[in-house]
C-alpha cells in the first residue's frame, strides 16, 4: 500500500515576513519626524515673511505720509481772474494765428483776387444825393451803409453797382431803410449779402 504526501501544502511552507512590526514602527517614526521638521521649517519661514510684510507696510505708510506732505506743499496757488482772462485771450489769439497759418499753408484764402475791384466799382458808380458811410467787404459777405436824400435813390444805386463786373451775381437780400423824425432828414440805409451782416 502506498500513500502520497503533499509537501506543498500551506502549513508546510515557510513564510517570509517582508516588514516586521518593528521596521514599520521605525519607518513611521522617521516619516513623522520628517514631517515635523518640514512643518517647523515652514513655520519659521512664514514667521520671517510676516516680519518682512510688516516692514514693507511701515515703509508704505511712511511713503504715503511723505507723498501727502509733498502734495500739500506743491499745490498750485489759485490763479487770479486777471491771469485767467489773459490766458483765455492768448488761447484765442493762438487759435486765430493757427487758422491763418493753415490758410497760408493750404492756400485757401477764399477771395484770392482781392477786394480792390469792389472799391473801384463803388467809386465809379457814384450817384448824386447818395453817400456811403460804411463799407464792409470780407470773404463771404458784403455790407454797405449810408444815407440818401430820397428813398428811391437806394434801389437805383444798387441796380447801378449790380451792372458792374465786380458785383456781377451779388445779391443784397437784406435791406433796411430808416428816416429821422425831422422834416427833410435823409434816409439811412443798410444793405447786406448775409444775415450776419444785417445784425
Amino acid at each position: 500500500m502506498s500513500q502520497q504526501i503533499n509537501l506543498y501544502q500551506p502549513i508546510f511552507r515557510t513564510t517570509r515576513k517582508i516588514f516586521s512590526a518593528v521596521t514599520i514602527a521605525q519607518t513611521a517614526g522617521i516619516f513623522i519626524v520628517g514631517l515635523l521638521l518640514i512643518y517647523g521649517y515652514a513655520r519659521w519661514h512664514v514667521a520671517g515673511l510676516g516680519d518682512d510684510i510688516a516692514a514693507l507696510d511701515a515703509q508704505r505708510s511712511a511713503a504715503m505720509v511723505q507723498l501727502q506732505s509733498l502734495s500739500a506743499q506743491s499745490a498750485p496757488a489759485p490763479r487770479s481772474r486777471l491771469v485767467e482772462d489773459q490766458l483765455r485771450e492768448a488761447e484765442i489769439e493762438v487759435a486765430q494765428k493757427e487758422r491763418l497759418l493753415v490758410a497760408f499753408q493750404t492756400r485757401r484764402f477764399g477771395e484770392t483776387r482781392g477786394f480792390s475791384r469792389h472799391f473801384t466799382a463803388l467809386a465809379r458808380e457814384r450817384l448824386d444825393g447818395l453817400w456811403l458811410t460804411r463799407v464792409v467787404i470780407r470773404d463771404g459777405g458784403i455790407a454797405l451803409a449810408g444815407a440818401a436824400e430820397a428813398g428811391e435813390l437806394v434801389p437805383r444805386y444798387l441796380a447801378r453797382i449790380g451792372r458792374d463786373a465786380a458785383f456781377a451775381g451779388t445779391e443784397f437780400p437784406y435791406l433796411q431803410l430808416t428816416r429821422g423824425d425831422e422834416r427833410g432828414a435823409p434816409v439811412e440805409f443798410s444793405v447786406t449779402t448775409t444775415a450776419e451782416g444785417a445784425e
